[in-house]
């Protein structure tokens, strides 16, 4: 199975702020998010995707584990 994650970007709205990433996986598609006050929101780094491979790697290798003993 083939994981696709867009490049983050931000959304802002009633004081939070949200690093968001768009994931394609096979069939199935959604979005990742890790939401924190808007004060801190200039700490999030949008060049890099590393959070959503870290969250990503256990349901990929659950996924993956479900589907080869099929």
């Amino acid at each position: 199975m083939r994981v696709v994650i867009s490049k983050p970007y931000l959304l802002y709205r009633e004081g939070k702020v949200r690093l968001v990433a768009d994931v394609r996986a096979g069939d199935d598609a959604f979005s990742l998010w890790y939401e924190i006050d808007e004060e801190y929101g200039q700490y999030f780094v949008i060049e890099r995707s590393d959070p959503f491979v870290v969250v990503l790697l256990p349901w990929a290798m659950m996924k993956g584990k479900s589907s080869k003993m099929k």
